[in-house]
């Protein structure tokens, strides 16, 4: 009964619900099977052995049910006695790991964690109070926890997404946000409204800094459209296309400062190589 297959398997669900989830849908089809031979072959003389054998075999399955639900509780209470698995409300929504990545105190273990307890309520087990009153608090922060998470990842991989000479030209906004990061020293899941706004103002300077980010880029496409095609273009034979490429990457770098960026200078020197 304890190998779970891939035709059976719920994508992100532990092992242990997945086999209990199966388990009861295999219990429920024998007992469908006792039911109707009970109708239709009970004048069978191996009908009572039949019988017996698909009753044990129903115990069974029933055992192991309840032997997975029970290392599943142990194995979570155990989490939330010891703090792995819970959500310490008086904790920083974020924090900093070895200084510069961000990170949410959002366990997402919570996250599977809900999904599973309302998956094992719905099969009728009884969840004890500890973990739904764990799971209950969790899911009131699910949504923050989310937005910050997004957010987070944004922050930590922002500068690997940024074309390297544009980054000078990002710096107002990218310190814009690293500031309003850092800014939070005091603020703890138990200010809902004050993180809400905290969340509100990361998504602007999000928003902003990943505008920026992608008109560059389409700038920078742009310009190496153009470098591409002057390279393939004869310097002495084509004088006057030449020029008229030059003109057009000036121009769009003109268009560019006209928008209020600074710093093009390393910008410039990547294409003036």
């Amino acid at each position: 009964v304890g190998n779970s297959g891939p035709d059976r398997e719920i994508a992100g669900i532990p092992k242990t619900i997945n086999d209990i989830y199966f388990v009861r849908q295999l219990e429920g089809k024998i007992k469908d099977i006792l039911k109707t031979g009970g109708l239709l072959l009970f004048d069978l003389g191996s009908w009572p052995a039949m019988k017996n054998e698909l009753g044990d075999f129903i115990q069974e399955m029933a055992d192991y049910r309840k032997e997975q639900f029970d290392s599943w509780t142990r194995d979570n209470l155990h989490q939330i006695e010891n703090d792995d698995l819970s959500l310490q409300t008086s904790e920083q929504v974020v924090y900093f790991e070895a200084g510069k990545r961000m990170k949410v105190s959002y366990n997402p273990r919570l996250v599977c964690l809900t999904r599973e307890v309302r998956m094992l309520s719905v099969l009728g087990f009884n969840v004890p109070n500890k973990i739904l009153t764990t799971t209950e608090l969790a899911k009131k922060f699910a949504r923050q926890a989310k937005e910050l998470e997004q957010i987070a990842t944004f922050h930590n991989t922002i500068g690997g997404r940024m074309i390297i000479s544009q980054r000078p030209m990002m710096l107002d906004a990218a310190l814009g946000l690293a500031n309003l990061v850092k800014e939070q020293t005091d603020m703890t899941w138990n200010n809902t409204e004050q993180v809400q706004r905290y969340i509100e103002k990361l998504q602007q300077h999000v928003e902003q800094l990943a505008r920026q980010n992608n008109k560059l880029a389409g700038y920078h496409k742009q310009i190496k459209s153009k470098v591409l095609e002057l390279m393939d273009t004869d310097l002495l034979k084509q004088q006057t296309k030449w020029k008229e490429g030059l003109k057009e990457i000036r121009q769009i770098m003109t268009q560019v400062e006209s928008q209020g960026f600074t710093n093009l200078k390393t910008w410039r020197n990547h294409w003036d190589r």
